[in-house]
C-alpha cells in the first residue's frame, strides 16, 4: 500500500489535522461567525456544542458566551487555518510526520 492510503484516512483514530485539517477540526479550535436573531454578530471559537446551545469563546480575557440555538439566526463555520499538507508533502513525508506525532501522545 502506498501514498495517502497508508494513512488510513477512514480510520476514526487517524489524526486528520495533518493531511486534511478541515476534515475534522478538534473541539475548541473551530472558528465561527454567529448571527443572532436580534442582529448581533459574534465571531469566536466554538468551545462546545450540544442540541440546545453553543459555547463561543469570543477573545482572550472575555468570558465564554453560551448561546441558545433558538437565538441563532445563522452561523458560518470557517475552515481550519492550517494548510492542507497533502499538496505540500510527499505521501511518505506525511506518513513520517503522522508517525512522529503519534509518539507524542
Amino acid at each position: 500500500m502506498t501514498g495517502l492510503r497508508m494513512l488510513k484516512i477512514n480510520d476514526p483514530d487517524q489524526p486528520y489535522p495533518v493531511p486534511l485539517p478541515s476534515k475534522k477540526i478538534t473541539p475548541g479550535y473551530a472558528a465561527a461567525v454567529v448571527v443572532l436573531n436580534n442582529g448581533q454578530i459574534l465571531t469566536g471559537t466554538i468551545r462546545s456544542e450540544d442540541d440546545d446551545k453553543l459555547t463561543l469563546a469570543l477573545q482572550p480575557g472575555v468570558p465564554d458566551r453560551v448561546i441558545l440555538k433558538k437565538d441563532i439566526d445563522s452561523r458560518i463555520s470557517s475552515p481550519s487555518p492550517m494548510p492542507e499538507m497533502a499538496p505540500l508533502l510527499r505521501p511518505e513525508e506525511i506518513r513520517d510526520l503522522v508517525e512522529y506525532l503519534a509518539t507524542l501522545k
